[in-house]
């Protein structure tokens, strides 16, 4: 006996197709909604407080922090609310996630500026970002406006990226849509772009045995800490893994340094402290030291003209140890609020 052909409603058709292209949507987008959605939030932010400081610059944000997701773990906004006797919403920690100085500059060109109100912005200053060679982790090179920012991207900054094939995606915008061009990119990059071929040295651990005499190596016994991606050497070894000055980097400074200048708050670059051994890896290898030092000395130069240096590379240079991080230069809970009271003290004394 033959059953009889079920009928699939029209409505419930639509429902289905509609959460399979939502699914593929996830699929593609996912991984970096949330980084856009804090980035336009923060805009948002700004925008709202700079139009109450027209009418009240007192009562309005004091207290603004940029940076990466570093600054995010190591700024913590009631900790200096508290020291400094503000109310907690007028300290706000605008960091996010792979944050480089593009997007600070990013922020107050699209607020329309930073509020009147602001009497001091705290500017966290990578040092790792203005190599041009580094890596990202999951997706090899990184090069000038990360991808999930792209529409953003002015003409001045596709044009200044260092690497020439992103560069030439990112100028191709202009004429031929990037979702149009997708599948042709993904394959000109694992064709022509020599960075994402490369694999990502081993991490090591520090030591073979730990304090008691077990081996580090055993998965039983192996530490968190030496086992994660994070780790100093193994974060360093990406951070500098084709060391070229990034001149890219150097253009957003020189702009986010001309921005903040029509600004009357104190303006603090901040280089915040990181693991010995992600220095240590550094200084080993001449060609990363060389550039290490040449972007300090290049970075100083500039900032120096027209705003303060804070250079903090060492926990122990803010009075800390290390046991304020969670990895190579991320900060724990308790960590972040040391190190906020010690960077208070250091700017307040």
């Amino acid at each position: 006996m033959r059953l009889p052909r079920t009928k699939i409603a029209p409505e419930i058709a639509i429902v289905f197709v509609c959460l399979v292209l939502a699914r593929i949507g996830l699929a593609i987008y996912g991984p970096e909604w949330s980084e856009r959605r804090d980035l336009l939030n923060a805009a948002e932010l700004l925008r709202v407080e700079r139009l109450k400081a027209a009418k009240d610059p007192g009562e309005g944000l004091q207290v603004v922090a940029f940076g990466s997701s570093r600054m995010n773990s190591a700024f913590v906004s009631a900790v200096w609310a508290k020291h400094s006797g503000l109310q907690r919403d007028q300290v706000a920690n605008l960091a996010v996630r792979n944050g480089t100085l593009w997007e600070p500059n990013f922020l107050i060109q699209r607020s329309g500026g930073l509020p009147a109100s602001v009497r001091l912005v705290l500017v966290e200053l990578p040092l790792w970002g203005f190599n041009a060679g580094r890596l990202d982790m999951m997706v090899g090179q990184r090069g000038g406006v990360a991808e999930h920012l792209r529409p953003w991207a002015t003409l001045a900054d596709r044009r200044s990226i260092d690497d020439p094939w992103i560069r030439a995606r990112y100028l191709a915008d202009v004429l031929w849509p990037s979702y149009l061009r997708r599948p042709l990119e993904a394959w000109g990059t694992v064709l022509f772009n020599p960075y994402r071929p490369r694999p990502v040295p081993p991490p090591e651990p520090l030591s073979r045995r730990d304090v008691w005499g077990r081996r580090r190596d055993k998965p039983a016994s192996r530490g968190l800490s030496k086992n994660r991606p994070f780790s100093g050497p193994q974060t360093a070894r990406r951070h500098f893994f084709d060391p070229q000055l990034s001149h890219f980097e150097l253009r957003n400074l020189d702009v986010l340094l001309e921005q903040l200048a029509r600004s009357r708050a104190r303006i603090v670059f901040v280089q915040l402290p990181i693991q010995i051994m992600y220095l240590h890896t550094v200084r080993i290898d001449p060609e990363k030291s060389a550039l290490y030092d040449e972007i300090k000395q290049v970075t100083a130069d500039k900032i120096r003209r027209r705003a303060e240096l804070l250079s903090l590379d060492m926990a122990m240079l803010a009075g800390l140890d290390e046991s304020i991080f969670i990895d190579y230069g991320h900060y724990n809970e308790q960590g972040a609020r040391r190190f906020t009271s010690a960077l208070y003290q250091r700017l307040t004394r």
